[in-house]
């Protein structure tokens, strides 16, 4: 049996490579869109580093041998890094702003020492939050919001704490963001200064 699978492997050591180093690729991708947090714990400058360089050689020894040899001689080599040179062009785009309406607010959000927090203001009415946590986690919410003169309201929660409140109040002479409080006894509404809101960009 080991007489079989060793001269196997060594014919094909290219195309297991390729496949070992595509699927890496993916699978790393695949984790940005559930905060990356095991990836990163597990292969910053262990394994993925190496994984990277495990691909790029491949490609170039792939790209060689095609050259060489043909399509025809080399399916399985061209359809595997085929796969992964698509499964990058598509993740570029969708995390591009290619398919995304117009940012008109960033507002960035201090939650402590090893968190914090950017919210990104469409003109489509979504809003996107991204947390940034400690070793290199990442979430990401989305959601609608409404815009009425001065006060944003969130239609849908726009993190899982209680920093960021369902309605805000934009200054936009003094780029800053205030809260929204119902004063004790009394229907009124009264500005509540946001210490950790900071509005970096606003364009409208």
């Amino acid at each position: 049996m080991r007489n079989k699978i060793l001269p196997f492997i060594k014919k094909n050591l290219v195309i297991i490579l390729s496949i070992i180093s595509v699927l890496s690729i993916i699978c790393w991708m695949i984790s940005d869109f559930f905060g990356g947090i095991i990836i990163v714990l597990i292969t910053y400058g262990v394994i993925l580093l190496p994984l990277i360089i495990l691909y790029l050689v491949t490609f170039f020894i792939a790209l060689f041998k095609i050259a060489l040899n043909g399509i025809k001689s080399n399916k399985l080599l061209y359809y595997t890094h085929l796969t992964g040179v698509m499964a990058i062009i598509l993740f570029c785009i969708y995390n591009s702003e290619l398919l995304k309406s117009r940012v008109i607010m960033e507002v960035f959000v201090s939650s402590g020492d090893l968190n914090s927090t950017n919210i990104i203001f469409r003109e489509s009415g979504k809003f996107e939050t991204t947390v940034n946590g400690m070793f290199g986690y990442t979430e990401k919410i989305t959601g609608k919001y409404q815009w009425v003169n001065d006060t944003i309201t969130f239609l849908d929660k726009p993190y899982d704490g209680d920093i960021i409140p369902q309605k805000i109040i934009v200054d936009r002479k003094d780029s800053t963001v205030y809260a929204v409080k119902d004063k004790v006894g009394d229907d009124d509404q009264r500005k509540i200064l946001l210490n950790d809101f900071r509005i970096t960009k606003i364009d409208f």
